[in-house]
């Protein structure tokens, strides 16, 4: 599943149901190869083996829809530490530090006396499974014993809800811990080879799962390799990143569509085989019947060595 896609569907879920964690998805045949390389052309990819990164990030989001509205911004500090698992990288991670954690309307939780920023620290880590270019195993990723912890946590959260009958009620560090295995991520990269000024695009059909409901997905991912940057000893790649996808099912009570579009770069260290940076702005409508809701989400990281 794409991160893109992931996030933006989190996002909805969170604005017009809940915190529930329950969404997936199922892509026909999670794209296999190696992509094609021709010569002279760069080829991006993450190398598999061990080491540390510390990623810096910032998190800004604000969305609206059906009667609410929502505004977050959160800077943070994670630590992943990575390992390769056959053609796999493994990915253990943890947010460190939390400096920064703003929160509006339904991000809020007024009554609470918890402590967000240290409650994410605490409970904020898991791991996932990537290949080469990024692509997230989401099928194993879920089966990873660090995971567990917040899939239960969410899990409980629906099933106390519907024993009392009402809305799931969450606290505002729950609520971000929704987000966190998104704001902790390695960027997608293109399967095939980049030349300075030109472009390839990438095209993803996927099934994703929102609430019990199947919703069917395209998603085209254009990148624009600009330049590559030897002057510090190693090629760092800078890469624009243009996507949109939409999906749409009909369900009882009307239509469900979704719709997002997401420009940025991103700075790739070719040699270590490793991201530099990256910046994207997203923006996404989620409507169902005659409620639209809507969000637009600035994420921006640079890794380094940890």
């Amino acid at each position: 599943m794409s991160k893109l896609l992931r996030l933006g569907l989190l996002v909805a879920l969170a604005t017009s149901v809940s915190c529930d964690k329950s969404g997936g998805t199922k892509s026909p045949d999670g794209g296999g190869g190696a992509g094609l390389v021709a010569a002279g052309d760069v080829a991006l990819r993450y190398k598999i083996g061990p080491g540390k990164l510390e990623q810096r990030g910032k998190f800004d989001m604000n969305t609206t829809g059906g009667g609410q509205f929502g505004e977050a911004a959160i800077e943070y500090t994670a630590k992943l530490d990575l390992a390769a698992a056959g053609d796999k990288l493994r990915v253990a991670w943890s947010i460190a530090d939390v400096a920064k954690l703003d929160v509006k309307g339904m991000f809020e939780d007024k009554g609470s006396t918890e402590d967000p920023k240290a409650f994410l620290v605490a409970e904020a880590k898991g791991a996932f499974l990537v290949d080469a270019f990024g692509k997230l195993d989401e099928k194993a990723t879920e089966a990873l014993p660090e995971n567990a912890a917040r899939r239960e946590r969410f899990k409980k959260i629906e099933a106390d809800a519907k024993a009392a009958g009402g809305e799931p009620k969450t606290s505002t560090g729950v609520k971000i811990l929704a987000f966190a295995d998104s704001m902790v991520s390695l960027p997608d990269l293109p399967k095939d080879g980049l030349a300075v000024g030109k472009s390839v695009t990438v095209e993803e059909k996927e099934e994703s799962q929102m609430g019990g409901i199947t919703l069917p997905t395209e998603t085209e991912t254009k990148y624009t390799l600009v330049k590559i940057d030897d002057s510090g000893g190693t090629r760092i790649a800078e890469l624009q990143i243009e996507a949109v996808a939409s999906g749409a099912t009909e369900v009882p009570g009307g239509m469900l569509t979704v719709d997002m579009t997401t420009e940025g770069t991103m700075l790739f260290d070719v040699d270590a085989g490793m991201p530099v940076s990256y910046k994207l702005s997203r923006s996404q409508s989620f409507a169902f019947g005659e409620n639209t809701f809507e969000s637009t989400i600035l994420v921006e990281s640079s890794f380094s060595a940890g």
